[in-house]
């Protein structure tokens, strides 16, 4: 007599229905309502953390066939004679783009039919190249690229999960601004929080805030504002004006910026992924005002800026070298 097999738990199935999820989302085939589909399949908690451990695998599967691809094409390099150096050279490259749009693929989705990790549990949230005005109880919120937030459950105000994000508030009651380690608290005024990569920047346009973190406590008052992380927060630091930051005006604006830093300030606005390989120039400075709709045109200017070569793939990946 048989014995019959035990059902799956939860987990397990969930993990299965993430692998079909994932194989499906990054065929090339997926629809519109897939996407839907997906997304509320990732509203249960059981399915968002079978979903981070079956990108996890995907992941690692990803980076063993660039690392074993690189190493074909390194073993391939070495064996050619020295005239074909150059030309077994931009093979390589070829390959390596390849290996970088297999990546992007499950980073950056076609469509974004899936919002980034950090973006579950977002009550707004917007797409790259996205900006959005909305009323959020008692103040007034624009979120800038790839921003997400999520409502606090006990007090007025809303957590800053990842991007950016200026408020403009007037109220007899406490808004709280929640991003990283830290809790800022307001009655009014106007003021713009960044969070990215856990580390957060606060700005004062006008009103008082104050800013409750592990490491201290800060006043931020008019053209005053801090940067913080985890491990440490900064003084209260004076800026030179009160106009709002250049992505409200449709720019990005940089000065002496190192261009390592402009490429992945770009990245945040753009649909796909520059990736600069020059590490020659990646710490130069850079100074300009760029146009949001005009990027493909700022990419250009930077190449012959720097005299890079420029490789198109697939995706919307730009190679510059």
């Amino acid at each position: 007599m048989n014995t019959p097999l035990p059902p799956p738990s939860d987990h397990q199935q969930a993990l299965h229905e993430a692998r079909t999820w994932l194989r499906l989302l990054n065929s090339g085939q997926a629809t519109t309502w897939d996407g839907e589909g997906f997304q509320q399949w990732l509203q249960n908690a059981v399915h968002r953390e079978a979903f981070q451990q079956a990108k996890a695998e995907w992941d690692l599967l990803n980076q063993a066939a660039q690392q074993r691809a690189q190493q074909v094409s390194a073993e391939q390099i070495h064996a050619t004679t020295r005239h074909m150096r150059h030309r077994r050279r931009l093979l390589q490259a070829g390959t390596l783009g390849l290996g970088l749009t297999a990546g992007i693929t499950v980073l950056y989705p076609p469509a974004e039919l899936w919002p980034d990790p950090q973006q579950w549990g977002a009550d707004a949230r917007t797409r790259t190249g996205e900006q959005q005005q909305l009323t959020w109880q008692n103040a007034t919120l624009n979120l800038n690229t790839r921003t997400s937030i999520q409502e606090l459950k006990q007090q007025a105000g809303f957590r800053l999960l990842q991007g950016e994000a200026a408020i403009q508030i007037n109220t007899k009651h406490d808004f709280e601004i929640h991003a990283g380690v830290a809790r800022s608290r307001t009655r009014q005024g106007h003021f713009e929080c960044k969070h990215l990569d856990n580390h957060t920047t606060l700005r004062c346009l006008s009103g008082e805030l104050t800013v409750y973190h592990p490491y201290g406590e800060r006043v931020l008052r008019t053209q005053q504002q801090l940067h913080y992380a985890s491990t440490h927060i900064s003084p209260v630091q004076q800026h030179d004006h009160r106009a709002p930051a250049a992505w409200r005006q449709g720019e990005l604006s940089f000065e002496h910026t190192p261009l390592e830093q402009v490429i992945t300030e770009i990245n945040r606005y753009r649909q796909g992924r520059v990736v600069l390989l020059n590490t020659q120039v990646a710490q130069e400075p850079l100074s300009g005002r760029f146009q949001l709709h005009a990027l493909e045109q700022a990419i250009i200017q930077i190449q012959h800026t720097f005299m890079l070569n420029s490789r198109h793939m697939p995706a919307g990946l730009i190679i510059l070298s």
